[in-house]
């Protein structure tokens, strides 16, 4: 318990800590939480200053809580937002690290990462290869993968994106340090974003400012929004020149990347290209070929189902009738973004209507939980997963964007059971009924 000094000393140091954030963080609409190292220099300071004051860890945590409430509200945050939940671990990381390291007399000041020496790149190469050699369980070599090219590369988070070339996607596969709900749930075009660039160049982009990168877009799902510098690296097979996805390493303090480094993270991802595609080759027994087949076949005929009129009411039914069946939903809808803003609402406040619907309707606890969700694939053109709170009970929310080469068309979103896990292969399934649905809408917007 703090005493009156250093009760007086907290709040002059919590006063401090505000003023700093508020300089650091523009609360302007639609700016949010973006970078992670103002919080990261913000909080290490305070808990150090608190250490040094004697300030007890146990106060010094509270105020740090304090602090990041206020933040939140002045700049937006919600504890279902994927950005927020980072950002807070980030701060509270930060305080108490700095604040244990003031206690024991130790330098709390992190030293910036240094590409190892070619002995140690060596070191680093194998340790990559062990474990991406060690299981053939394409999942699982993933989940371990990303884990140990983190910490050989000195990054806070890396993600594999895997490619599918059937609808020209890539497929957030396993991920450290970003949002666990978005990995298996969330994918992108080639072409869009740092990530799609890389893929559709087939070239190495290292961003030290990543948010004033030209091809940057904000997937706000993912929750990356607090990282500075980000490196996508497609991986590659040779001969000939296939893409197998994109490996991306992300820091929150700025940094940039020499040729040395650049050429130690293209060696990684065709190690990683290789390990994968044995993965992949080990997984092809005859029964998950039949299933493909049978996949194929089923996409084949609801694609033929949805595109059998030009009514865009029988369009829409048909679209959600088709996606419940073609991966056993619990309901499926299509949503919209009206054409004028809800009566009493700001005039940019659009909020997603249903157009159609198929499968027993829910009440919901927070209607805005889903709208966040669905509005986040308008906005970013990319699919996106949550879960959300029914009063009987959560389900997963699986939405993708209906695009045309045109324009965005709208939303098709599942509603999943908890704990649900979509496969690349599924991922795939659906990415290409959304674009066979899109095309539909369209061709039916067009009759009309």
């Amino acid at each position: 318990m703090a005493t009156l000094a250093t009760d007086g000393t907290l709040r002059t140091l919590a006063s401090e800590l505000a003023e700093k954030l508020q300089a650091a963080y523009d609360p302007s609409p639609g700016i949010g939480l973006t970078g992670g190292q103002p919080l990261r220099d913000a909080f290490g300071a305070f808990g150090r200053d608190a250490a040094l004051a004697g300030v007890p860890l146990e106060d010094t945590m509270a105020a740090s809580v304090d602090s990041l409430q206020a933040l939140f509200v002045r700049v937006g945050g919600a504890s279902s937002d994927p950005t927020t939940i980072r950002a807070a671990g980030i701060s509270l990381a930060a305080a108490s690290r700095a604040f244990l390291a003031a206690i024991a007399d130790q330098p709390s000041a992190q030293t910036e990462y240094l590409v190892p020496s070619h002995l140690a790149r060596l070191a680093a190469l194998y340790r990559i290869n062990r474990a991406a050699t060690a299981n053939l369980k394409l999942t699982e070599m993933l989940e371990t993968t990303v884990q140990v090219v983190a910490e050989t590369t000195g990054s806070d988070a890396c993600a594999v994106f895997l490619f599918d070339e059937a609808t020209d996607s890539l497929a957030l596969c396993a991920a450290v340090g970003l949002n666990p709900a978005s990995v298996g749930a969330v994918t992108i075009r080639s072409g869009q974003g740092i990530t799609g660039r890389a893929a559709a160049d087939g070239c190495s982009i290292a961003a030290p400012d990543a948010h004033a990168h030209e091809a940057f877009v904000n997937h706000h799902g993912i929750g990356d929004n607090v990282y500075t510098s980000q490196v996508s690296v497609p991986m590659l097979l040779r001969g000939p020149t296939r893409l197998v996805g994109v490996l991306n390493i992300l820091t929150i303090a700025r940094r940039s990347f020499d040729e040395d480094e650049m050429q130690f993270f293209q060696t990684v991802a065709g190690e990683l290209a290789i390990s994968i595609e044995n993965a992949r080759r080990y997984s092809w027994t005859d029964d998950s070929l039949r299933r493909k087949v049978t996949e194929l076949g089923t996409l084949q005929r609801v694609s033929r189902i949805v595109a059998s009129t030009l009514d865009l009411a029988s369009v829409l039914r048909l679209i959600t009738e088709q996606a419940v069946e073609l991966i056993h939903a619990e309901a499926a809808a299509v949503f919209r973004l009206p054409l004028a803003p809800h009566p009493g609402a700001p005039s940019n406040a659009y909020v997603p209507i249903v157009e159609h619907r198929t499968g027993p309707v829910r009440e919901l606890i927070d209607p805005a939980q889903r709208d966040r969700v669905v509005e986040e694939v308008l906005r970013s053109g990319t699919a996106c997963a949550g879960d959300i709170a029914f009063v009987d009970g959560p389900s997963r929310l699986f939405c993708l964007p209906l695009n045309s080469a045109r324009e965005n068309l709208g939303a098709l979103c599942f509603r999943l059971r908890v704990g649900t896990e979509l496969s690349q292969d599924e991922l795939g399934l659906l990415q290409a009924f959304s674009d066979s649905a899109a095309l539909a809408i369209e061709n039916a917007q067009l009759y009309q």
